[in-house]
């Protein structure tokens, strides 16, 4: 190895192996600089954004309790019923019967909905069960 300065700069003369191992061990600090650079890329998307494309903590807290969908949107944006109804065209006895699962809610009237409480359809959408064979479930 052999190293020459020329004013501002620095050359060196590196042998192959020692190049590639001193690659190999930046790999896994490289992947990570992408990895966080990613993510702020991803944050700064979403902040743009506004609300389109984030899920509220307490909507996250309140479905992982059993509540729907529907119910927990609109308690995390403040509705009441009423509200909601007046918002999105569906009528409150509709909304209720959606919350309290005993209708699923037609697409419009989700489509409905989800701008209301702005979020998608699919946010909205009552996730089933896991099938998974490994996995225990309740019934």
């Amino acid at each position: 190895m052999s190293a020459t300065a020329k004013t501002d700069t620095v050359s060196l003369l590196l042998d192959r192996d020692v190049y590639e191992a001193m690659l190999a061990d930046a790999a896994p600090a490289r992947a990570a600089a992408l990895e966080d650079a990613e993510d702020r890329a991803a944050v700064a998307a979403g902040r743009a954004r506004g609300l389109a494309g984030t899920v509220p903590i307490e909507v996250i807290r309140a479905k992982r309790a059993g509540t729907h969908p529907v119910r927990a949107w609109r308690q995390a944006r403040g509705l009441t019923l009423q509200a909601l109804a007046a918002y999105s065209g569906v009528g409150k006895a509709h909304i209720g019967h959606i919350e309290n699962g005993r209708r699923a809610g037609t697409v419009d009237a989700l489509r409905r909905l989800a701008g209301a409480l702005q979020c998608t359809v699919d946010d909205l959408i009552v996730q089933a069960p896991s099938l998974n064979p490994h996995q225990p479930h309740s019934g």
